[in-house]
């Protein structure tokens, strides 16, 4: 039986550039269906969902005030709202930790002795460590890790300049 339908590769790059937002706005315009936009797009109407409630701001016309959405604002927001992660890759007795910062895609790999929680714990704070000369606060605000157990004690690194969050499942 032959599958016209299927979805065996993996799709890259899957969040929206600013022309793909720019065109998602002049089209909206137009008075075209979310269906329409995400099939011309060649993307998932929630894509196309996600990013009007990301940048559909209030605008004041003729005294009334409309919700319209903007391209700009909806980069804006999006780059607002990223912030960096940290994650495990484990190699037979090796453990590879790797801290990726989203908008300037700075991406730092530290090994670990093991996938314990206070050896992954202890590999962080060495690094972080290493920038005593360099005002931290502006190099590092936040982490986001997963909820593997490897990451239990990182939460003992928060200060008050940096802040540690743990993702939800299931989200991007």
């Amino acid at each position: 039986m032959n599958y016209n339908n299927h979805n065996t590769t993996l799709r890259t790059n899957k969040h929206l550039n600013f022309e793909e937002r720019f065109y998602s706005e002049k089209r909206i315009i137009l008075g075209d269906s979310i269906a329409a936009i995400s099939r011309a797009m060649g993307r998932s109407r929630i894509t196309i969902y996600t990013e009007l409630k990301r940048g559909t701001v209030i605008q004041i016309r003729q005294g009334k005030s409309q919700l319209v959405y903007l391209a700009n604002s909806g980069r804006a927001t999006y780059e607002r709202q990223r912030v960096g992660s940290f994650n495990t890759m484990r190699k037979t007795e090796h453990v590879l930790s790797s801290l990726l910062e989203r908008k300037s895609r700075l991406y730092v790999a530290l090994w670990c002795p093991s996938a314990r929680a206070t050896d992954v714990k202890e590999t962080l704070h060495v690094w972080l460590n290493t920038f005593k000369d360099v005002n931290l606060d502006c190099l590092c605000k936040t982490i986001t890790a997963d909820n593997g157990l490897e990451f239990s004690e990182i939460s003992n690194l928060e200060n008050e300049t940096m802040s540690i969050y743990f993702a939800r499942p299931y989200s991007a």
